[in-house]
């Protein structure tokens, strides 16, 4: 999911063992009003990869219900994504290592 008012990346605390990751204590103090339940203060550094196209990205590790990953707009810009759902797909990493993922708005 792209959350356009998230401050932070999200991840589904289940998606961790699974992916091999590392979680270390956050450093800061986050506050959710929505159906998202904080799970002490989690954070992991994964590497999101489509076709040629690789990014590393922080994550906060939540039990969410709904997502598996929110991805914030300042990950979106600095990894050169284009949200076309008008097409329905969203264009990842610039002109010269482009990939593509199907979406649904």
């Amino acid at each position: 999911m792209i959350d356009t008012r998230a401050i932070m990346n999200l991840m589904e605390a289940s998606l961790v063992p699974h992916l091999s990751l590392q979680v270390t204590k956050a450093n800061i103090v986050v506050s959710f009003t929505s159906y998202y339940r904080l799970i002490s203060n989690r954070t992991t550094v994964a590497n999101l990869s489509k076709g040629t196209w690789v990014r590393e990205a922080r994550f906060m590790v939540m039990v969410m219900s709904r997502f598996d990953v929110i991805l914030i707009m300042e990950f979106l810009y600095n990894a050169e994504v284009h949200v076309l759902l008008h097409l329905s797909f969203i264009w990842i990493g610039g002109i010269m290592e482009p990939c593509t993922v199907e979406c649904k708005y």
